[in-house]
Order: C-alpha cells, then sequence, then structure tokens
C-alpha cells in the first residue's frame, strides 16, 4: 500500500510539466489578488488613510469572491485534464482556458466532498479525521472520480464497482497521499505561528509552497484513482489495459 502512495508522488512528479499545463490558469489569479491585497495593506503611493475605508474592504470580499469561484472551477478543470491524461492520453492544451467536457459533472462532486468535509473540518485537525472518515465511508465511490473525469456517465460507474473490491485499502492509500502531508504541514504552521511574527511578504511565500505541496499531494491521490481506474474499468478506447502500478 506504501508502494502505491510513492508511485503516486513518482508518477506525477514524473509528469510535472503536464501537471502544470493542467494547474496553471489557478496559479495567474491567486498571483494578482496577492499583488491587490499589497496594494491595498501597504499603499504604494495610495493615501494610507484612503484605504482602510469600507469601499477597500468590500472591493478585498469581492476580489476574494471572484478568485475563489475562478480557482475552484480551474481546480475542477485541471483535475479533468489530468484524469484524461493519464486514462486516456490526451495531452491538454498549452495556453488554452476552456472548460473540458464533464468539467460541471466533476466540478459538482468536487463540491459535495468540500461541503461534507467542511462542515466538519473546522481546524486542521478535525479536517483530518473528516477526510479519513469520509474516504473511508465513500470508498465505494472514489474511482466515480476519475469515471467522471474522463467523461462516462455515473449509471455506467457500476461495473467500475463490482471490478473493484479493494475499496477500504484504496480510501486509506487516497488519505495517506491526497491529505495527511497537507494537513500535518498545516498543523506545523499552526505551531510555528505563535512563536514569530512573520512579515507579509514571507507569508505569501509560506502560502505559496503550502499550496504547491497541497496541490502535488491532492493530485497524487487523483493519480492513483486514475491508474487504478485505467485497471479495472470496462474496456474502452485507451482504457482496460492492466497497470504496472501494485494495490
Amino acid at each position: 500500500m506504501l508502494q502505491t502512495v510513492w508511485q503516486g508522488f513518482r508518477l506525477t512528479a514524473a509528469n510535472w510539466r503536464i501537471l502544470f499545463r493542467c494547474l496553471w490558469p489557478i496559479v495567474i489569479p491567486i498571483i494578482l489578488f496577492a499583488a491587490f491585497v499589497l496594494v491595498i495593506k501597504y499603499g504604494f503611493g495610495l493615501d494610507a488613510a484612503a484605504i482602510k475605508q469600507p469601499n477597500w474592504s468590500a472591493a478585498l470580499r469581492i476580489g476574494l469572491l471572484v478568485v475563489l469561484i475562478w480557482v475552484y472551477f480551474a481546480l475542477a478543470n485541471g483535475a479533468v485534464l489530468w484524469h484524461r491524461f493519464l486514462v486516456l492520453k490526451e495531452l491538454p492544451p498549452r495556453a488554452r482556458i476552456a472548460p473540458v467536457r464533464g468539467v460541471w459533472r466533476y466540478a459538482a462532486l468536487l463540491l459535495l466532498y468540500y461541503i461534507i468535509v467542511g462542515i466538519f473540518g473546522t481546524s486542521w485537525q478535525y479536517a483530518l479525521v473528516a477526510n479519513l472518515i469520509v474516504f473511508l465511508l465513500a470508498r465505494n465511490w472514489l474511482l466515480l472520480f476519475p469515471h467522471a473525469g474522463v467523461g462516462r456517465s455515473i449509471k455506467s460507474y457500476r461495473q467500475v464497482q463490482a471490478d473493484y473490491q479493494r475499496n477500504a485499502k484504496l480510501a486509506i492509500m487516497v488519505f495517506l497521499s491526497g491529505a495527511l502531508v497537507p494537513y500535518a504541514l498545516l498543523g506545523v504552521l499552526d505551531l510555528y505561528e505563535p512563536h514569530a511574527r512573520l512579515q507579509y511578504l514571507v507569508s505569501i511565500a509560506i502560502g505559496a509552497v503550502v499550496l504547491a505541496v497541497q496541490l502535488f499531494c491532492q493530485f497524487s491521490a487523483l493519480t492513483i484513482l486514475s491508474v487504478i481506474y485505467e485497471a479495472v474499468a470496462p474496456g474502452e478506447e485507451g482504457v482496460g489495459k492492466r497497470s504496472a502500478m501494485r494495490t
């Protein structure tokens, strides 16, 4: 099982260029929003009293909402492209932002996951436990993510469920690769923060590292799901070949 998790990390790292092509639409709005916050916080030539007015606070909230919505759908779109690359061997576009087939269904699945985890995950400790519980309870449906990602209907998922029986083991592997490291990192930062007053630019740099680690780990979990799905899915074009990844 740990070997499979390690292979998921290695396969994701080996295809980092493809992963960046899937995820680059997420990076740009985050950088722009960070620059926007810097302007509001430090002024950079603006009147310090003016930027503390309520209209700037409202602009900050609206900007954050727009960024969050964009990042959410860009994340779902990137996950679909990643699944299609691993399962169907389709290369993602280099510099084109457009929703791909199946992204809305995938976004709905992702939203359901975030809502369930968010209800119980009021802190990183609770979120870590919530992830493990959700993965175990939904173990029969984890392969639905790559199934939906490659554009297949939910009705046809029953055959995939019947062909793969090691669902509890899969749930633990997804937890280890996609949740344990990011939330453990948040726990370390939570312990460190009370002892250090970090400058804003340093905080942004740390946030960027945490985001990169989180995306890498979560997409490594999607890698495990995609490779196992490729091995057990009904034989279609690009699908159904037995994988070398051991489970």
